[in-house]
């Protein structure tokens, strides 16, 4: 997780430009919009256990469970 090869940039771009395009649909169709920090990894299987904080009332999305098991 810590490490980032030479090419990491280059080999999670395509995910994450992908990844942009659907939440933007997903912001338009269900009117949440989301800003702030984000975390990358060219390994998606590090992300399995990775769930969202259900809070609507905060305003803020967390994530948790990812990194612990990959």
């Amino acid at each position: 997780m810590a490490y980032h090869s030479d090419d990491f940039y280059a080999k999670v771009a395509p995910n994450f430009l992908d990844f942009m395009d659907k939440l933007e649909k997903l912001s338009r169709k269900y009117g949440v919009a989301v800003y702030g920090h984000y975390d990358l990894t060219d390994n998606p299987k590090e992300f399995k256990n990775l769930k969202y904080d259900r809070d609507y009332t905060s305003g803020d999305i967390n994530p948790h469970g990812y990194w612990e098991d990959a």
